[in-house]
């Protein structure tokens, strides 16, 4: 297996553009924000209702698609009625609601004439806000989510790429002034995908930062061959302990043909074999080691392995003095 470099988790393969459930998602609410929009023209107050099921949808949904790429998948989350009804989904909603209150004390303090404070207070809420998400989609905590201490160290983190989220955020306060001022299905479906896809840029950067941030995603490349070497040492622990049930019973021939019927299915075979090795001198048969050394160290030299089969001969040696 080759090593994987962290850059690696910035060049998966692009999330599909046409991907039913974002798109899907993006148009629903895109309608339902031109419905508030004809709601409010004619002054019809339970507009405010359709209005919070917008925002119900959306907050969930985005920090879905944060925590659903930042652990390693590489296609879009499947909108669904658990990501509106599940506790656990329910992050997105309060944090959002607790980001609205964040605002209402921008424009508090813009009221009683405290402009310099109103400013500092937005500017470092909104160079905080994708390092806060990022915290709030693989942690599910709110108290790290809201810990400046812990949103700094998120975003240094990050590293350069937390530029683009500030970016991406800066594009998408444009595209909600386009959206205000011209209004339409159309704005706000852009509008509404460009926060999707916002929310993906965040995930995307946490997953192929994952090393540095300390995040585990299951689904990443050294995750699944962690599982896959872990189901390995399985499969051999299996094997030998067959093999060491031939060896207590006399038939030490049959158990070293055992173990070379699984070595000839593995596909690297010169591993496999060291490995067998390094388990069977915990037998603590001389025979057993001498033998399976022995088989080891011509096949070593037939493959060109020089370094191993030295290493193996020297092992062969030592338990020979054992005679």
């Amino acid at each position: 297996m080759q090593p994987y470099s962290e850059t690696e988790g910035m060049t998966v393969r692009p999330p599909g553009i046409f991907s039913p459930s974002p798109l899907i998602v993006a148009g629903v609410v895109a309608f339902l924000l031109r419905v508030v929009e004809f709601g409010l023209f004619i002054q019809l107050p339970l507009v405010a209702l359709v209005l919070i099921y917008v925002f119900w949808i959306t907050a969930n949904y985005f920090i879905e698609i944060v925590e659903h790429r930042a652990l390693g998948h590489d296609d879009w989350p499947v909108f669904s009625q658990e990501t509106l009804v599940a506790g656990r989904n329910q992050a997105g909603v309060v944090f959002f609601a607790l980001v609205l209150a964040a605002a209402g004390v921008y424009w508090a303090l813009r009221y009683f004439g405290m402009d310099t404070g109103a400013q500092i207070l937005l500017s470092a809420g909104l160079a905080c806000l994708p390092g806060s998400i990022a915290l709030l989609a693989v942690t599910r905590e709110y108290w790290k989510a809201l810990n400046p201490y812990r949103v700094m160290a998120a975003a240094a983190g990050m590293g350069h790429a937390y530029l683009y989220c500030l970016a991406g955020a800066a594009a998408i306060f444009v595209l909600l002034g386009l959206a205000q001022s011209r209004g339409g299905l159309l704005w706000y479906f852009v509008l509404v995908y460009a926060l999707l896809l916002q929310a993906w840029l965040i995930g995307s950067i946490v997953y192929a930062r994952r090393n540095v941030l300390g995040v585990h995603a299951p689904r990443s490349p050294e995750a699944r061959a962690d599982k896959a070497r872990a189901e390995t040492v399985a499969i051999r622990n299996r094997i030998l302990t067959h093999a060491y049930g031939f060896a207590t019973h006399g038939n030490k021939a049959g158990a070293l043909k055992y173990i070379d019927a699984y070595i000839a299915t593995d596909e690297d075979t010169i591993e496999a074999r060291l490995w067998m090795l390094n388990e069977i001198v915990r037998w603590d048969d001389i025979d057993i080691v001498l033998a399976y050394g022995k088989r080891l160290i011509e096949y070593c030299e037939q493959h060109g392995c020089a370094d191993e089969a030295a290493r193996v001969r020297l092992i062969c040696e030592h338990w020979a003095t054992r005679q």
